[in-house]
């Protein structure tokens, strides 16, 4: 499949759940490459073949809950990041599949992460209030368990890593193998939730599930209440009112496209 079929997919995944939400007065916004190829290119970055959204934690807490009683129908798949049975780590990123048409071909992907790595997903991103107090202790062990899950994963792709950094994930990778996934995992998601319960009087937001070079980005808090709805490929999709000024803490100058030799799919061969 070429990236024009990946962003066919893509679509029927972004207003799948677009539907969802809408469906249960649920608030969401683009996120990401795809809130960039929104505001730059009215739909996707030509060479991309992901998509990504954000929503805020009361608004998530309001999808989990939906889910109970209302799941998405197939070929629509939800998976949240715990729900892995062959415990591999692939960020702690709630996902929505596209299970009806094979991505990757390669066997491989059939054996890792349930399988689910041969499909086209939607990543989906909860922003968090910050408690101010402990931020940076927070911050710290949000990346050590990172790096210890790590160990969890099929593959490490040491290529995009600096030295030092390759140094920080072979060993706290190491040492993550001592531990199972499953404890990993909810001591992870139980800073998050120590967090989000004792932040007070917040008004900055972080991801509390982006890849783990982002935790230290906030982004203002006010700027999460207005949603508006762009022209995106042929429907129009959400994104925040102040894109300008969230994409220009996330990216700089998103304006500019990037060096031809870094126009390329990214997920092609994810692992």
């Amino acid at each position: 499949m070429d990236v024009k079929g990946a962003q066919k997919i893509n679509l029927l995944l972004l207003k799948e759940f677009d539907k969802y939400c809408k469906k249960h007065d649920i608030k969401y916004r683009l996120e990401a490459g795809t809130l960039i190829g929104a505001i730059r290119h009215k739909g996707f970055i030509p060479w991309d073949d992901d998509c990504d959204v954000a929503l805020t934690r009361d608004n998530y807490q309001k999808l989990i809950s939906c889910l109970k009683t209302d799941d998405f129908e197939l070929p629509f798949k939800y998976v949240r990041a715990t729900d892995y049975k062959d415990n591999h780590f692939f960020d702690f990123v709630d996902r929505l599949f596209y299970v009806k048409e094979v991505y990757r071909e390669d066997d491989k992907y059939k054996k890792v992460y349930d399988g689910y790595l041969q499909y086209l997903w939607l990543d989906i991103f909860v922003l968090d209030d910050i408690d101010y107090e402990n931020q940076k202790k927070n911050y710290l062990l949000l990346k050590v368990l990172y790096g210890l899950s790590m160990g969890h994963r099929y593959r490490i792709n040491y290529k995009k890593y600096s030295l030092l950094n390759k140094i920080k994930v072979f060993i706290l990778s190491s040492v993550g193998k001592l531990f199972s996934f499953k404890y990993l995992c909810k001591k992870y998601f139980d800073i998050v939730k120590c967090n989000y319960e004792k932040a007070k009087n917040s008004n900055k937001l972080y991801y509390m599930n982006y890849p783990i070079i982002y935790i230290d980005y906030e982004i203002d808090k006010d700027d999460e209440k207005d949603l508006i709805y762009v022209d995106f490929e042929d429907t129009k999709l959400p994104v925040v009112k102040n894109y300008d000024k969230l994409l220009k803490v996330l990216y700089g100058d998103y304006h500019k496209l990037p060096d031809e030799s870094k126009r390329i799919p990214e997920h092609i061969d994810i692992i």
